[in-house]
């Protein structure tokens, strides 16, 4: 039985403090989408998936086929309370769920996943969901300018004013929690992200469900356009994973099942959350006492002398809310107030702009407090529930720095999310090797400019076009020497992309330059088709040549014993790398760039003429002089996202010098290629040559 295979209830959760005693909801939201996990999130978002699989109603258990799982629309809200404020409050409070969409697929084809099938057919299904035919992620835009709508600052989900908001309504929250721990764990919780995406590619809307035909904003039209798009791919994907097994099948079929209703189930919650939020809405006094009640901590110590009825402000303000009626009565009759023209009370002068308390509260708290001067209703509906603990975004706990075989990284790295995060010590080691190569490598030049970086990698593509010569006779390196090298490097070519694995992480803060990683990507392992899979084209010429090895994700795989120790080298840094897109992410571009430019000129073609020479197939070698190439390929490409991130620093800093360092820093990234497989380089002649020699002695013998 897989780790895909294992029932819900049945799935192993570690515990610990945290996990214990459980992360606040917005911390653990505001953590998942930092760069890596530490160990606690880790286990709490595990822990949390567990959990609300196990709670959900016995009818979800039911047998049933997942072509007849046909998502139901929730019950739209009565039509008098489809006023505009009520539908801004509304699309504020959405902006949780619709921000994390869909963020469970964000890492469902990594490196050892990225040959299965079902995987495959995912990624497919994220890029059906979320890119247009040009490859933009123009939803994404239109995403943020329908939220925009809400009157509201949006903050992105990674931001910790973000998880610092108690405004929204505890059921939006839980379900963008969801979907980011859902992408945590796309190996051990893959049948329930098939059921949830299923649900997903069937649903409108909350909002649209919510408030029918109340709004006709672009994104809704190409929300349903993607999932269209989606959907047949997603029930093929189904339909094969449900095939592969008829001993799990059942299994299968009832966790899919498990996270369709779950979807179903989340957006029922909230629905019913909202209808209650809209239909009573906090009044504006008990509004009021919330922003006092926040600005407390700030306050205290301030108005020591002010009283209120014969009681001091501070007490009063402690009070709050269980003496909320006695305390607005009480600044009614005082002199703070007009109670014949309120626009002239003291209490509002006092906040406006010029006014001894000028910036203590926000434009709209200040809007609020007119409002209820001059009694009106609230400019929005605000509830904060009683029961909800401030956010405490704790420190984690303290990483064991712990150093790991080469081996055993490569394995742990494949399957990062069946272990608790080990990232620490992989960071240390990157480090110190990022910092050996920025010490022994210089660029071509130390000023940075678009002219000269264009005209040194032309010049050095020509310089190799050039000096290829079509092969003339028996090549040099014979076919046995072919064979071994094939074998030695499939570590590396079985993980293909690995590198850009998670790209889609600088979404927030670098879109465009994710669209072009994640096209990168997507085109290293095939843009959903199996058959253009570029660790599945490298296995089945494996496979024509009788080498036969262990899955990628096989513990077996990382120790077979016919792979020298240096073939792990490269791989390694690779899979390091990639699982810091933000922090490295120059470096990340260098690599990037290194490795598509190496696809290209006399080296690959001297090999493709080579290997046909022998007899082996040279499909996994034209597939990367096509797809490299510089006119609009890989490396045209990697180029565009380096002059995409340089442009961005440069018009943030008025400081050269800036632009250099991170030049210098891109440069290092991509000298790595050569210096960290200089090792690998140097062993593979020389192990098959000692290789070779041995089975000599040994047959004479």
């Amino acid at each position: 039985m897989t780790a895909f295979d294992q029932p819900f209830n049945g799935i192993e959760t570690k515990s610990g403090a945290n996990a214990a005693n459980g992360l606040e909801p917005w911390t653990l939201l505001y953590r998942l989408q930092q760069e890596s996990l530490d160990a606690d999130t880790w286990r709490a978002a595990k822990d949390f998936l567990a959990d609300i699989l196990k709670a959900l109603p016995l009818s979800s258990h039911k047998q049933q086929g997942s072509d007849e799982l046909t998502l139901r629309a929730v019950k739209p809200l009565p039509k008098k309370l489809a006023t505009a404020d009520n539908q801004a409050e509304a699309l504020y409070q959405n902006s949780p769920i619709l921000l994390t969409q869909p963020f469970w697929l964000h890492q469902i084809c990594l490196a050892g996943q990225s040959h299965l099938a079902c995987n495959i057919g995912m990624m497919k299904v994220y890029d059906c969901l979320t890119r247009n035919p040009a490859g933009r992620f123009e939803l994404q835009r239109y995403r943020l300018a329908l939220l925009q709508q809400s009157g509201h600052k949006i903050f992105s989900p990674g931001s910790y004013l973000f998880s610092q908001s108690g405004r929204f309504l505890p059921a939006f929250r839980d379900f963008a929690v969801l979907q980011s721990a859902l992408g945590q764990f796309p190996q051990q919780f893959f049948p329930e992200i098939l059921g949830f995406s299923l649900a997903y590619c069937q649903s409108a809307t909350l909002f649209e469900q919510c408030f029918p035909n109340q709004m006709s904003h672009r994104f809704f039209s190409l929300h349903r356009q993607h999932q269209q798009r989606a959907l047949p791919v997603l029930q093929a994907v189904i339909a094969d994973y449900l095939g592969q097994s008829v001993n799990q099948e059942p299994t299968r079929r009832q966790r899919i099942r498990h996270g369709f209703t779950l979807f179903q189930q989340q957006l029922t919650i909230c629905r019913d959350q909202l209808h209650d939020l809209l239909l009573h809405p906090v009044s504006i006094e008990q509004q009021l006492a919330d922003i006092f009640q926040q600005n407390l901590p700030a306050a205290l110590g301030h108005h020591g002398r002010i009283e209120l009825n014969g009681q001091a402000l501070e007490l009063w303000l402690q009070q709050l809310p269980e003496r909320c009626d006695d305390f607005f009565d009480a600044l009614k009759k005082s002199a703070y107030v007009d109670r014949q023209q309120p626009e002239n009370s003291r209490l509002l002068a006092l906040f406006a702009p010029g006014g001894p308390m000028t910036g203590v509260l926000t434009a709209t708290e200040f809007t609020v407090l007119r409002r209820w001067l001059t009694g009106q209703q609230a400019p929005y509906s605000v509830r904060r529930p009683s029961t909800q603990k401030p956010v405490q975004v704790r420190s984690p706990s303290a990483p064991v720095s712990k150093s790991f075989a080469l081996r055993e990284c490569y394995h742990k790295l494949v399957n990062q999310d069946l272990d608790p995060p080990f990232l620490t010590a992989i960071k240390q080691k990157l480090s110190r090797q990022l910092r050996l190569c920025r010490m022994i490598s210089q660029p071509p030049f130390r000023h940075f400019d678009p002219e000269s970086f264009e005209a040194y990698f032309q010049t050095l593509y020509q310089r190799e076009m050039a000096a290829y010569r079509p092969l003339k006779g028996k090549p040099k390196i014979s076919k046995a020497a072919y064979l071994w090298g094939l074998q030695q490097i499939a570590p590396m070519v079985l993980i293909d992309g690995c590198w850009l694995q998670h790209c889609l992480k600088l979404q927030s803060s670098h879109v465009d330059i994710s669209e072009l990683l994640f096209s990168i990507y997507a085109d290293e392992l095939g843009n959903g088709c199996v058959a253009h899979n570029h660790p599945r084209i490298f296995r089945r010429l494996l496979d024509s040549l009788s080498i036969r090895l262990p899955q990628v994700q096989d513990k077996a795989f990382a120790q077979h014993p016919d792979f020298i120790h240096s073939a792990f080298d490269l791989p390694v840094f690779m899979l390091s790398l990639s699982n810091f897109p933000r922090y490295y992410l120059a470096e990340l571009l260098g690599l990037n760039l290194a490795i598509e430019i190496s696809g290209l000129g006399r080296h690959y073609l001297t090999l493709v003429d080579e290997w046909r020479y022998w007899g082996i197939d040279s499909t996994i070698a034209d597939v990367h002089i096509s797809i490299d190439n510089v006119a609009s390929g890989h490396t045209f490409l990697a180029k565009q996202a380096i002059h995409l991130y340089l442009d961005d620093i440069q018009q943030k800093s008025a400081d050269p010098g800036l632009v250099d360092h991170h030049w210098r820093r891109i440069w290092s990234g991509y000298t790595a290629l050569r210096l960290i497989g200089w090792r690998f380089k140097c062993h593979l002649p020389s192990l098959y040559l000692f290789r070779k020699l041995s089975s000599r002695l040994q047959h004479v013998e």
